[in-house]
């Protein structure tokens, strides 16, 4: 081979067959492929291919194929439907309904670790400080937040069913005078807890 024949020009002169993508032609343009459906990060330069095979080994795992697309959205709609069932399955079974008592506990931060100093947010303490309260509330609303994937029932209803909009089944109490004995140990727990670990330091 002659040396100044330029390789490059020679893979050109390969002609490529224009390949069928799911509905859309990848036609090669001066000896390489682009994915019709335009995957890649926008943020850097365009993914291109040299070879049929490398294409078709694409082909294969782009994210951005309408069959993949479908097959998640078709997914995803699989869940929501599940979800559904299973939210409907956690209330049903609720013994609380709206206009009822519940005895609950609920925290709050009544010094946090970060303080506004000027124009700056300054660290002031390694915990934050907490106190509990023991209430007597009427239901007003119960709702289950959203998930991604199916949880389980028990998941469902121990971290997303909340009463009020904040509170949860595991806050509540059988009555006003055990959600009041645990909300003054929970707050002593956590007072000997920071001079605990303040020792530490």
């Amino acid at each position: 081979m002659p040396r100044s024949f330029n390789l490059k020009m020679f893979f050109f002169m390969i002609e490529l067959p224009i390949i069928e993508f799911e509905g859309k032609k990848a036609t090669p343009k001066k000896g390489v492929y682009k994915c019709p459906f335009k995957c890649g990060d926008k943020r850097f330069p365009t993914k291109k291919w040299k070879t049929e095979k490398g294409f078709r080994e694409h082909m294969g795992v782009c994210p951005h194929r309408p069959s993949l697309i479908q097959r998640v959205q078709d997914n995803k709609e699989v869940e929501k439907s599940a979800f559904e069932r299973l939210k409907q399955t956690v209330l049903n079974s609720l013994e609380h309904k709206v206009g009822d008592k519940i005895y609950h506990i609920q925290e709050y931060i009544i010094k946090p670790t970060h303080e506004q100093r000027g124009n700056r947010t300054v660290r002031v303490r390694y915990e934050p400080v907490k106190h509990w309260e023991g209430l007597e509330t009427t239901i007003t609303s119960i709702h289950v937040n959203d998930a991604s994937g199916i949880p389980t029932i028990d998941y469902i209803m121990h971290n997303l069913l909340v009463f009020n909009g904040r509170i949860k089944i595991g806050d509540l109490r059988s009555s006003l005078k055990e959600a009041q004995a645990d909300a003054k140990f929970l707050t002593l727990k956590d007072a000997e807890y920071r001079a605990q670990t303040s020792s530490y330091r």
